[in-house]
């Protein structure tokens, strides 16, 4: 897995190669469920990949050839600040790095499984999330998983 790096020596060209990198890896494999909303509101969507770039919050998985094989992209926002995700028009709430809801972004798996994605949020954000969310495009809604993880943990800490 690799999380995205902002090194200031390289930061515009590693910024843009990744994020074009990262769009070709979207457009050639999202069967077709983004393709009208990131033409439609393209620097919206590219806006996006850069503010979630900038907060390092885009996991990638490669293969042994250097190839994006897998793409996760998050935001942690609020509840309160969730009605501002609108995925249609690609637009995320001001703070997207302090809040205790995971909202997962882009989530595109061409080899493998989810499950290597899902173990990486459980290292990072075990403790600190109360739910995970995400918008379901073919049955048009959101998804909600609420974390039992962090009950536990508090749970058998508190005894």
């Amino acid at each position: 897995m690799e999380n995205m790096v902002n090194n200031i020596d390289r930061t515009p060209y590693r910024c843009r190669t990744i994020i074009k990198e990262i769009d070709s890896f979207i457009s050639e494999n999202d069967k077709g469920q983004f393709a009208e909303t990131r033409k439609h509101w393209y620097w919206n969507y590219m806006l996006h990949l850069c503010r979630l770039y900038d907060s390092n919050q885009i996991m990638i998985e490669r293969n042994n050839k250097g190839e994006i094989i897998n793409i996760c992209c998050w935001a942690l926002v609020n509840k309160e600040d969730e009605k501002y995700i609108n995925k249609v028009t690609w637009e995320l709430p001001k703070e997207i790095s302090k809040g205790n809801n995971l909202y997962i972004s882009i989530c595109i798996i061409k080899e493998g499984n989810i499950f290597e994605f899902r173990r990486e949020f459980v290292k990072l954000f075990r403790d600190r999330v109360d739910e995970a969310f995400w918008f379901d495009i073919n049955k048009n809604k959101f998804i909600r998983r609420k974390n039992i993880l962090k009950e536990i943990s508090h749970a058998t800490s508190s005894i």
